[in-house]
């Protein structure tokens, strides 16, 4: 773990985390569809279309931008990105799929009317427990915020992560409890990764080599 100054710095959104996490235990062990309704309280055009954008930040698709763009910056950003991605991603859809397949999403328990509903959005059934997106959205910024390595802008990705997390509950489509442990998971994963590979080749020249570096 951390032990100078800068490494702390480093982990500026670890410790946001840290924090979310520690906050966020007690109503991730309360019954978690009598909590559904308490988190959908407040419903308004404007937050519709605003989540059911962010919720994207969770999407695959964000970890093949990355990828790619860091190809042009750094070999050794985007192997860790990608590295991150796959733990992080199997380790949730092996949980998902195979562990806890008997686990609903909300719209299985609750009717259309009895919860505030967002019109174009396909409401999922199964494969509930954990969230795909919020390991996914918890991953990538943890990730991102490791190789930029600017506390500011790690405060910032945390907060997209947040966000794109209690997107998935505000569109019905997970659990408090699911996004919680997802988020977990992605958090976790990226550490693993961190200290296994991106940490031992960060000082090594050749990592730092792009698809833009002059041959030689």
């Amino acid at each position: 773990m951390p032990k100078t100054d800068s490494e702390i710095k480093k982990f500026t959104f670890l410790w946001l985390f840290s924090l979310y996490f520690l906050v966020g235990l007690y109503p991730a062990l309360l019954n978690h569809i009598e909590l559904h309704p308490w988190f959908n309280k407040f419903h308004f055009e404007e937050l519709n279309s605003f989540f059911s954008f962010i919720t994207y930040l969770g999407d695959g698709l964000g970890w093949v931008i990355f990828c790619i763009i860091f190809l042009f910056i750094s070999f050794k950003g985007s192997l860790f990105i990608f590295l991150s991605g796959l733990l992080s991603g199997t380790i949730t859809q092996v949980l998902k799929r195979f562990v806890f397949n008997d686990i609903n999403r909300p719209m299985f328990y609750f009717k259309p009317e009895d919860l505030p509903t967002i019109s174009g959005i396909d409401n999922h059934m199964n494969f509930s427990f954990p969230s795909g997106h919020s390991t996914s959205a918890f991953a990538l910024f943890f990730t991102l915020s490791l190789i930029i390595n600017k506390p500011k802008i790690s405060i910032g990705f945390f907060f997209l992560a947040f966000l794109a997390a209690f997107s998935r509950i505000y569109l019905h489509q997970h659990f408090y409890r699911d996004t919680y442990v997802g988020a977990f998971i992605g958090v976790v994963s990226t550490l693993v990764i961190y200290y296994w590979f991106y940490k031992k080749v960060d000082e090594k020249p050749k990592w730092s080599k792009s698809l833009l570096s002059p041959k030689i």
